[in-house]
This record gives structure tokens, sequence and C-alpha cells, in this order.
């Protein structure tokens, strides 16, 4: 009997003195990840937008999520993403005859230069509801990068079905990310912020949570895939819950010199040239740009000429770590601009945007495009490879918006 009841005690506190520990050890994640998910959301915004069509959404109308950027919602080799996890978690709160759609306009590598010219195309003319917008690792501190990203948030706001706009800010593998101007456009426009530096950096530093946990190779793991994911639906979550705002009203600009709002994508195929020169129009097989124009061997390095009425023109070529040539500009037959389509970033070609031509009146001007020949190299021909696959260009006068 005693034997009996010194076995029964033994086994009794093996589990007892195992559970409370794992139990303690999933209370201790569930904190933490519930800490980094309410700091992820530093600014919850105007809520007016979101919970106009949440009622819709409700009664069975199409609600459509759109995530354009250059990191955090990438595909990954098996087609996972952010986008598609957080689209279906906010989905599922609607349950199954829920009516929704999903846009994910995300390129690596790129800016919001980019974004702002492929805007009207690939994002809004599909009418989405709630636009998550994410380019903090890729943009500079320029001017350029801070008023092609408010063009973008403006066109995006002054669309007529009213969109709702989220700021997304996406740190680095550092969990180090710096650009704070996004931040303060998304506060004097009064619009959300999502802040994935502000969520994990605390839990990396105080050594409850490793880095490797997030990222791997510069790449967002499939944990931290969910984790940022949670970050998006609990701005939906918070909003639809804060419904205090009436209406919503655009501001003035912050940067009065908005020339670069609205600008217009010509594609290779559609680019209308004075004289190709040594160059020749292909197809490629590219998921955006179906055209190129490539510059054809042995023809004499001949440039390539266009002409159009604009203030800011816009040459879209691919970059990558094999090309390593330099292309010149000529306006109006004089050279403005060199540039090269070198990138350290990726051994696969990323669509880049070379701003070639700028003015603050719109003017008729003659663009020329040519490589420059290298002293070292007696034959261009043998080392280039250089295409571009497209052309933009915005027609706006110097004015307030």
């Amino acid at each position: 009997m005693f034997k009996n009841f010194i076995i029964i005690l033994f086994v009794s506190f093996i589990f007892c003195g195992c559970m409370p520990s794992e139990i303690k050890t999933n209370h201790q994640n569930n904190i933490v990840k519930q800490n980094m998910i309410n700091r992820s959301l530093i600014n919850i915004g105007n809520t007016y937008r979101i919970n106009k069509k949440y009622q819709s959404i409700k009664n069975g109308n199409n609600y459509t999520i759109a995530f354009i950027g250059s990191s955090a919602f990438i595909e990954d080799e098996q087609g996972n993403s952010v986008a598609n996890i957080a689209y279906d978690k906010i989905k599922n709160l609607f349950g199954k005859k829920a009516k929704f759609d999903l846009i994910n306009f995300s390129v690596n590598g790129t800016n919001s230069e980019f974004g702002n010219i492929m805007l009207n195309q690939e994002v809004l003319s599909k009418l989405p509801d709630l636009i998550f917008v994410d380019y903090a690792v890729f943009d500079g501190h320029e001017q350029d990068d801070r008023e092609n990203f408010e063009a973008l948030i403006r066109s995006c706001l002054e669309q007529e079905n009213e969109p709702q706009v989220v700021i997304f800010i996406n740190s680095k593998s550092d969990s180090n990310q710096k650009q704070d101007f996004m931040e303060q456009i998304a506060r004097y426009y009064n619009l959300p912020v999502i802040n994935t530096s502000t969520a994990f950096l605390p839990e990396i530093s105080a050594g409850r949570m490793n880095s490797n946990e997030i990222f791997y190779d510069n790449q967002i793991s499939d944990s931290g895939k969910e984790y940022i994911a949670d970050f998006c639906v609990n701005y939906f979550k918070n909003a639809v819950k804060n419904n205090k705002d009436k209406s919503y009203i655009t501001p003035p600009s912050m940067y009065t010199n908005l020339l670069v709002i609205n600008p217009k994508l010509i594609t290779a195929r559609n680019l209308n040239s004075e004289n190709d020169g040594s160059y020749i129009r292909t197809n490629i097989n590219n998921k955006i740009f179906k055209n190129s124009i490539q510059y054809l061997s042995n023809t004499k390095n001949l440039p390539f000429i266009f002409i159009l009425e604009a203030n800011n023109i816009y040459l879209i070529a691919p970059v990558s770590k094999d090309r390593h040539d330099v292309f010149e500009i000529l306006i109006n037959g004089k050279k403005t601009k060199e540039f090269s389509n070198y990138s350290e970033l990726s051994e696969k070609d990323i669509p880049k945007v070379f701003k070639v031509y700028s003015s603050n009146k719109v003017e008729k001007v003659a663009i020329a495009i040519q490589l420059k020949e290298n002293e070292n190299e007696t034959n261009i021909d043998n080392i280039s490879n250089f295409e571009f696959w497209g052309v933009a260009y915005t027609k706006n006068e110097l004015k307030n918006y």
C-alpha cells in the first residue's frame, strides 16, 4: 500500500512538476506576442473610411484589400506572403459568405518612386477599399523620396471610392528602419501606422526573441510572416472598434512642390520614337513588363530618341549585379546625366526608376539615350546587355495641391 502510494506520488510529481513549466512558457510566449502586436500599431489614425465600409462587408458586399510595397509583402518561392496570410485572416473575421478580393503588387528592391508610377495601373484601377503601403526599406531620405511617397499617398486618398490607407513601416533584418519622414507624413494625414521595428526590437534587445525567428538571409521567416500578418489584422480590429470619426478630409500637401503626382506610364511597346538607333523592341518574360527596348550589337552605338511634353520624365530599366553598363542622357542634344545599371542588391533584375528630366514647367523635350563608351574597351558590343522597359512622365505645373 505504501509502495503504491509512493509510486502515485512520484508520478504526480513528474506531471505536476513539468506541466506548470510548459503552461508558464506558453503563457509567456502569448504575452510576448500580444505585446508585440500592441506595439506594432503606433497610430490608429482617422477611422472614418474603414468604418464606412465595415457594415457593407457584413451585408455581403465585395471588399478589396491591396498591398503595395517592396519588402514585407513579397511572395516567397512557395507563393506564401504576409499579404496572403493577413488577407485570409481578415476575411475569416466575416465568415465563409464574405466577398473579398486581394491585390498584391509588391516588387522586391523597388521604392515609392516606382510604386507611384505603377499605382494607377496595378492597384487603383481595381478600386481597393483598404491599402497597405510598404516602402520604408528601400526609400532614401532625398526630397524625391519624400515627394513620391506623399504623391502615392495622396493619389490613394483622392480616389472617388475613398479607400483607407495604412502606412506600413517595415525593417531590415537588424530591426532598424530609418524612414521617419513616412511616419511624419502619416501623422500629418492622420493615417494609421504599423511599425515592425517598434514591435520586434524590444523583444530582440531583451533576449526574449532571437532575430532568426523573424528574419533569415534578409528574408522574413514563416513565423515572421505570421507575426506581421497579425499586426495588419490587429489594426483592422482596433479600427472598427474605434468608430468615433464622422468624416475624413484630405489636408493640403506637406510638400508644395508636388509635381510628381499621377505619373503616366508608357511601356516599351507603346513608346513612340523619333529614331530607334541601336535598339530593338522585343518580348520578355517578366511579370510586369512584357516588352523591352534592348541595345542591338554591331550598330555603332546610335542613340534611341523620343520626344515628350512633360515636367518630369523617368526611365524604367532593370538593374542587377550582372549588369555593368553606363548610359548617358541627352536633353535636346546636350548631355545632362549618366547612370549605371549595376546594383549590388540582387543577382536578379530589379526594375529601377531613373529620373532623366525634371522641370517646374511643362515643356516639349527630346530625350536621347546612348551607352557611354568605355575608354578601356575597344568594342562596346562585347560587354553590353543594356535595355529599358518603359518610360513614365508627369505633366504638372508648379502649384499647391
